[in-house]
């Protein structure tokens, strides 16, 4: 299996089964590991950063905290209708 191959099996079995999972199914050594999560903090700070951009892109960033408690009701609602919640 290539690495390119191993780390999105890797990454697949995390989405499903979280990091310990994930580390115990592929037999991830220690630094493997903290490769891991050095990885999903990438993700998580590329995906934070891609939501503060389209914020500013389209206002929301000036939202009162009624409008923001407004827009998370929503999401959530949203998402607990969706087929894969």
């Amino acid at each position: 299996m290539s690495e390119v191959t191993r780390l999105e099996a890797v990454l697949s079995a995390y989405q499903r089964m979280g990091v310990n999972g994930a580390a115990k199914e592929f037999a991830l050594s220690d630094e493997e590991k903290t490769t891991l999560y050095m990885a999903l903090q990438l993700q998580a700070q590329q995906a934070l950063e891609a939501i503060r951009s389209q914020a500013e892109r389209t206002a929301q960033d000036q939202l009162s905290d009624a409008e923001i408690e407004t827009e998370i009701r929503a999401a959530r609602n949203e998402a607990s209708h969706s087929p894969d919640a």
